[in-house]
């Protein structure tokens, strides 16, 4: 069996809540945390927001805030706005690992010799669901 050696580093845990803005001041205050970024789709794309735009001037830029990512030394923490998509998979959005860009081939081969649903967004990320309803993102670095 083949399979990877080299998982690095959790990269990130991504959580849904249902208020960023209170989700955000909790875990600044119980884990030191500060915002790294906050983020929303619109139909051109991902916009982003750095940590230095305070909320009040995010909302008045009238487009929807889904997520913000927290970090300190090393930890990142990201919260993901409560949607339709994210309700039916629990608190804990996905896992994000970070692994060697060598090593995203044969996760995916022994993921799909296990029968978990795969995603590939992109050359550098494989998205899995495991049979006990974890989604794991993987991402190269």
């Amino acid at each position: 069996m083949t399979s990877p050696k080299n998982l690095l580093c959790v990269d990130h845990l991504a959580l849904v809540v249902e208020s960023l803005r209170q989700a955000e001041n909790f875990y600044m205050r119980l884990f030191g945390l500060r915002v790294l970024f906050r983020e929303g789709t619109t139909v051109d794309g991902c916009i982003r927001w750095p940590a230095e735009r305070e909320w009040e001037e995010v909302r008045a830029s009238d487009l929807p805030v889904e997520r913000s990512c927290l970090e300190c030394d090393g930890f990142r923490l990201v919260l993901q706005l409560k949607t339709e998509e994210t309700a039916p998979t629990g608190r804990i959005d996905y896992v994000c690992l970070r692994v060697k860009p060598e090593d995203l081939g044969a996760l995916q081969t022994q993921a799909e010799t296990l029968d978990c649903r795969l995603e590939r967004p992109s050359p550098g990320e494989l998205i899995l669901e495991d049979p006990y309803g974890v989604r794991w993102k993987m991402v190269a670095g």
